[in-house]
């Protein structure tokens, strides 16, 4: 029985935070680019050609042109897209020529989460936490495999400033991976970070090889291919033995796949007078929110006292049994003081003997 007592009260009620209400959560991104702080001449930049096409094979040095953050943002309800280079479709429906975003990675990305509860039960009012009033924290690693030399070089740069990484959500300072860091800036309470931050994070360049060209097959850059990235987004407002904290979360940034990577979308764009089709080669997110908002709730604490009290039947009848049966000349002296001492007992011997 003290066992009983000891795990509902201290580990499901006070450990566990029995006493709170953990429905799942639903989230709406907002999200806004703007141009990096220092601009970068693309006559500077490696993958930036001087001529009017692309050189190299893989179409390692294509022009570049400067385009304005609200021409490389696209976002919905559950994905953001992030162009990073544009090819621009002829009459015939073959490529005419590729278009590079110089120095993609210095551009800045701001994300606002609203979190919201999902109450399944009709009636219940669901709390709204807006992106301002939540700290986060950007995973860097790889939950599959162990961290490359991109994650350990961001940990090591970010844990130069005080508090920058840490070893777990909660603290702990670190110089290598994987590790939690804070966001390069911070805009009326909501996290920015650089667009080279978040592809640490997961460990790759836009100048990987990774990419693939959908109907030759040859090999590009991801600059060039676009691919498909997972952002995990883990909410919470409650800590084991603390119960209620300040609402937190942590993005997990992650590659869909691990080889030949591909993501492109048609648009149209407007140069001048014309109008033209084009492939837009981007890094598209995908947002997974996970996590719970949590609150008080009588409901939930009933809901683990009504548990514990089919423990105590379940073990009330364990020692029964192991006391009417397992325990020999005791068993027959333990069912003889029960008939004999308890109401139900001497009733049943008072019918039998009439």
């Amino acid at each position: 029985m003290l066992l009983i007592f000891f795990y509902v009260f201290f580990y499901q009620v006070l450990y566990k935070c029995g006493y709170l209400e953990m429905p799942d959560v639903g989230i709406s991104m907002v999200s806004s680019l703007r141009y990096p702080d220092v601009t970068i001449d693309s006559r500077n930049v490696p993958y930036c050609s001087q001529g009017d096409s692309c050189t190299g094979k893989a179409e390692e040095k294509c022009p570049c042109r400067r385009f304005r953050p609200e021409e490389l943002l696209r976002q919905n309800q559950d994905t953001i897209n992030l162009v990073t280079s544009v090819a621009y479709i002829d009459n015939s429906g073959d490529v005419a020529r590729v278009e590079y975003v110089p120095d993609v990675e210095n551009y800045e990305l701001l994300l606002e989460p609203t979190v919201y509860q999902r109450h399944h039960m009709p009636g219940m009012a669901n709390e709204v936490v807006q992106g301002y009033q939540i700290q986060g924290r950007l995973f860097v690693g790889s939950r599959g495999e162990a961290p490359n030399h991109i994650h350990h070089q961001l940990c090591k740069e970010k844990s130069k400033v005080k508090d920058g990484a840490w070893a777990h959500p909660e603290g702990q300072n670190t110089s290598q991976a994987p590790c939690y860091i804070s966001s390069d800036a911070n805009v009326l309470g909501n996290d920015v970070f650089k667009v080279s931050t978040l592809l640490g994070s997961m460990g790759v360049s836009l100048d990987d090889m990774r990419g693939v060209a959908v109907f030759s097959g040859e090999n590009r850059t991801l600059r060039r291919s676009g691919f498909t990235a997972l952002l995990s987004l883990e909410v919470r407002n409650y800590a084991y033995w603390r119960g209620l904290v300040d609402t937190h979360y942590v993005l997990d940034f992650e590659m869909a796949g691990r080889n030949k990577h591909h993501f492109s979308q048609y648009a149209t764009v407007k140069r001048g007078d014309r109008v033209e089709l084009a492939h837009e080669y981007s890094i598209n997110v995908v947002i997974a929110p996970s996590g719970t908002i949590a609150s008080l709730s009588r409901q939930s604490f009933l809901d683990v006292m009504t548990n514990s009290l089919g423990l105590l039947t379940v073990s009330t009848m364990v020692v029964k049994i192991l006391a009417s049966w397992c325990c020999g000349s005791l068993s027959r002296v333990y069912d003889k003081v029960m008939k004999s001492t308890t109401p139900d007992g001497r009733f049943m011997e008072l019918g039998m003997k009439i």
